[in-house]
């Protein structure tokens, strides 16, 4: 005998409002975007706890989101217009694929009832346009099933090798009803073959010259301390794989051997004195330009651990481990015993770079570098915080260690993480730390106190825009700020006035160039 289903004790809810849960459910607390009028509905109320980050072309917006997303180490998720938007955005979709960064993009389509018409702006087979470059692609069936496909389109883009997936809304769509989708926990972790394992820790012990080849993978599987202990006990040299997005083992470390080249010829002539190459969290190899790689001619002996499996399969030969990178580094440690083969010989490091005017870049990003490791080292934080605060900035915040230490005579700040010379005369209205603490806070951007359009937070904080670059003229009109007005906004060059007067009204400021109030 059949039995009817049971009914769903819950409240329907809008499938836009459906969509906004989850995203607070995965930790979303922004929206990248470059909208349109098939996007509308979506943006239609806007929740005061999620930011809406407006680009002006959809290639920046996937860019933001990509580099948000590497540094949160969460899913961006995007918004962007029909196929006009997603054929502007392909070249950074492309990028976000290649350095395996999640996003969840989606874009709108035209209503339902007029999509057969082929109607102005709507997308034939939206779900076909971005691929391959996305791992999953859908315009969902119903109305209905657009919050359970944007749930998918996260799982997926998270679950490694993570990458962009994409999710094609058509406009009617956000306002109908529906159930809403509770977010899951899907674990991401996968555990390496214990008999692949053991045949790596074997050819590592009788190798007298292994080295290592690590990748992107290390990093974004935030496994660095792990194989600084494999190379340490390994007394392996350690490169970075060809084309690495991200660093997977320090520079300064007396094991780091360099960069490999992406040419084949080169890149085996890098490696020609090791017995033993194990890749790991990356693929064997990204080259750029062709040649005879002799490295694939059986002399030497190569192993790979990626937790791609499409790169384990086109690697040209050895033995190839999936597996994400964290269990399988923690095995390899437990497995390992310590080499008694001797240290690889050091690299020589290159003297530190010296000051001289102007500032070279290398003495800039050095002594940025040593600002950045004193403060964490110091605070015990990390410049990057946990995607569960949805900060991008911990401790370490840039506005701030930028005026830690000495300063350079002359140079002013002209907005965060920016300077610019300026005449000696103008050193004694250096805006102080502790204002730049203030303006700066990534507190007051992310977790701060704001007000809500019924409060009349927004019409003030538009008024305060406009204010600060117009003035009212006699008939209703707007006429420009006189000159001696403009010259006195100009010689405020961090717009600490501008920010003075939003804190004095309680609105909350954007910590970026300019500092100019939200809208």
């Amino acid at each position: 005998m059949s039995r009817k289903p049971a009914k769903s004790t819950e409240a329907s809810v809008s499938v836009k409002h459906a969509t906004l849960n989850l995203l607070r459910a995965f930790g979303i607390r922004k929206v990248f975007g470059n909208p349109g009028s098939t996007e509308l509905p979506f943006l239609s109320d806007w929740p005061d706890d999620i930011d809406y980050v407006l680009g002006l072309q959809e290639a920046s917006v996937i860019g933001m989101a990509d580099g948000y997303a590497q540094a949160t180490r969460n899913a961006g998720f995007v918004n962007l217009h029909s196929a006009a938007g997603v054929g502007n955005a392909l070249g950074n979709i492309y990028t976000a694929h290649r350095n395996q960064t999640p996003l969840v993009i989606t874009a709108g389509q035209q209503a339902r009832s007029i999509v057969p018409l082929q109607a102005f702006l709507y997308a034939e087979r939206a779900a076909e346009f971005p691929r391959p470059y996305v791992k999953f692609s859908v315009e969902p069936a119903r109305a209905e099933d657009v919050p359970a496909a944007i749930a998918r389109a996260y799982y997926v883009a998270m679950q490694p090798p993570c990458g962009p997936t994409f999710v094609s809304v058509p406009i009617d769509d956000w306002t109908h009803q529906t159930q809403p989708v509770e977010a899951r926990s899907i674990s991401r972790e996968l555990g390496p073959e214990l008999d692949a394992m053991k045949a790596l820790v074997a050819a590592l012990s009788l190798s007298k010259r292994p080295v290592l080849v690590v990748g992107p993978g290390v990093d974004r599987a935030r496994a660095v301390d792990l194989m600084v202990r494999v190379a340490e006990k390994a007394r392996a040299a350690v490169w970075v794989s060809p084309f690495s997005a991200r660093c997977s083992f320090p520079e300064r470390h007396p094991l780091f051997a360099g960069f490999l080249h992406a040419s084949p010829a080169q890149l085996s002539e890098a490696l020609r004195e090791h017995d033993l190459v194990v890749v790991i969290g990356a693929p064997v190899f990204t080259f750029h330009v062709e040649g005879h790689a002799s490295i694939f001619d059986g002399a030497t002996t190569l192993f790979q651990i990626t937790d791609d499996p499409t790169a384990a399969a086109v690697s040209p030969l050895g033995t190839s481990i999936i597996a994400t990178m964290t269990p399988a580094l923690t095995m390899l440690i437990d497995l390992l015993p310590e080499a008694k083969h001797a240290m690889p010989a050091r690299r020589i490091l290159p003297p530190a770079p010296v000051a001289a005017d102007p500032i070279p870049v290398d003495f800039l990003l050095h002594t940025l570098s040593a600002a950045i490791a004193g403060r964490c080292r110091a605070g015990g934080g990390s410049p990057v915080a946990s995607s569960g605060d949805a900060k991008v900035h911990g401790d370490a915040w840039p506005g701030q260690l930028l005026h830690h230490g000495k300063r350079r005579p002359g140079l002013q700040p002209a907005g965060l993480g920016r300077h610019r010379a300026c005449p000696s005369r103008h050193q004694d209205r250096l805006p102080d730390r502790r204002r730049l603490r203030d303006v700066f806070d990534p507190g007051a951007v992310d977790g701060g106190a704001t007000q809500t359009a019924a409060d009349g937070g927004g019409d003030q904080q538009r008024r305060l825009r406009r204010d600060a670059l117009v003035q009212p003229g006699d008939a209703g009109t707007q006429r420009a700020r006189p000159r001696s007005a403009r010259n006195r906004f100009c010689k405020d060059r961090a717009g600490a006035g501008l920010r003075r007067r939003a804190r004095q009204q309680g609105i909350r400021t954007c910590a970026r160039i300019g500092a100019r109030p939200c809208a």
